[in-house]
């Protein structure tokens, strides 16, 4: 009883500790210049969360390569043409400040969430007119983990600019992707973890209260 009587007042102490604090809500405006497959892609998005206290951030965020595309080195055995790869994630972001009341400070950040890898190619008809939908439209879903260090620099009480790297992490990844071939082996193009994986830089633009 006694035990219970003592989690219960420190729930509500660390309760009303949290909630004295100021929570400052933001968003952030991100792009990620990076190599996927071997080729320069470009991943835009956003995410928006809250300062819980000027050192700790959570909040939720969506990337994808929806803005920039890129051709694959596979070939549709159909439609005889090369589909573009795409990859979008959404998923929970934390980070931690270090020294936030400086105009440069660093900061540790970690994504974790869902995303889905997928291929498209333009509309493609047959000798009937009707359209090909390949079953590679739906994708692959995996998780997604992404870690990164930045550098923040407070150019307003509202407004900071942040620049770092992060690395994508995608464990037990393999997609042997249907009606697609390697255009150079002729052999099934098959992705593994190792072909999205990889560094890129972060460029965000944050704004809201800190």
């Amino acid at each position: 009883m006694k035990f219970k009587t003592l989690s219960v007042v420190c729930l509500l102490f660390l309760n009303a500790n949290l909630f004295s604090q100021d929570v400052g809500i933001n968003v952030s405006a991100v792009m990620q210049p990076t190599m996927i497959d071997g080729k320069f892609t470009l991943i835009t998005g956003g995410r928006v969360g809250a300062n819980l206290t000027p050192e700790v951030y959570t909040g939720i965020a969506i990337y994808g390569t929806t803005l920039f595309k890129n051709t694959s080195d596979a070939i549709d055995i159909y439609a005889n043409d090369n589909p573009i790869f795409e990859m979008n994630y959404f998923g929970l972001e934390f980070e931690y400040f270090l020294v936030p009341e400086k105009v440069l400070h660093p900061s540790f950040v970690v994504f974790a969430g869902i995303a889905n890898t997928f291929f498209t190619i333009p509309p493609y008809f047959d000798e009937d007119e009707k359209r090909y939908f390949p079953s590679y439209y739906d994708g692959l879903q995996t998780i997604l983990i992404k870690p990164g260090v930045n550098i923040n620099i407070n150019i307003k009480p509202f407004y900071r600019i942040v620049v770092g790297a992060a690395y994508r992490f995608i464990p037990s990844y393999s997609y042997k992707v249907p009606d697609l071939v390697n255009k150079d082996s002729g052999m099934p193009f098959i992705l593994n973890a190792s072909n999205i994986e990889g560094f890129s830089i972060n460029l965000m633009i944050k704004f809201g209260s800190f």
